[in-house]
């Protein structure tokens, strides 16, 4: 890709090659290349121009556990996201441990119910929402919001008493969405 410069309509898109890491966040560190955006005089990074707007709560894809749709909480608060298990059990299977549930995707309703036999990266602290703290197995899947499909760990809880089977942490939305808490469902689920 060459150095080059685009200007249409008060907006100038400039992209050079890059030869040592860059001291800014304007860069796009993966392909090498710097990239800027001027509208109207704001600067905007390929980082905040690839943002979706998310509402308060949304539609999530769980496609690697069979879950086409679960209703998400997204809750900024939370550094990791949280996944309503029903019957967690851990089942050990050599040198591995296995996380065995089954997800309820519809809120306060236990059909259908999808088993999921899943491995656990390690056990995390976590503070829960009445404050106390619990050891969690914390597990890695793919989730799609949208149109966007990316994988995250998320930990599993018992979530019965709670309003939603599935929170969405900071870790999970961090550069890819921006979150508008005065909407809900901004993104379809195909």
């Amino acid at each position: 890709m060459a150095a080059g410069v685009v200007q249409r309509e008060r907006a100038t898109i400039s992209v050079q090659p890059t030869t040592t890491k860059p001291e800014s966040s304007v860069a796009c560190h993966r392909s090498g290349y710097q990239t800027n955006l001027m509208l109207s005089g704001v600067a905007y990074t390929p980082h905040r121009m690839r943002q979706i707007r998310i509402g308060w709560r949304e539609w999530v894809a769980l496609p690697e556990f069979g879950v086409d749709a679960i209703k998400a909480k997204v809750d900024t608060g939370a550094r990791t996201s949280a996944l309503h298990a029903h019957r967690l059990q851990v089942v050990e299977d050599g040198d591995l441990q296995y996380a065995e549930f089954q997800i309820h995707p519809i809120q306060r309703k236990s059909e259908p119910s999808v088993p999921v036999r899943v491995p656990i990266r390690e056990w995390r602290k976590v503070r829960s929402s009445n404050g106390q703290y619990q050891l969690r197995p914390v597990v890695s899947t793919t989730i799609r919001i949208g149109d966007r499909t990316f994988r995250t760990d998320m930990t599993l809880a018992r979530r019965d008493e709670m309003g939603f089977r599935m929170l969405l942490g900071r870790q999970s939305i961090r550069g890819r969405f921006v979150v508008d808490p005065g909407h809900s469902f901004l993104t379809s689920v195909d």
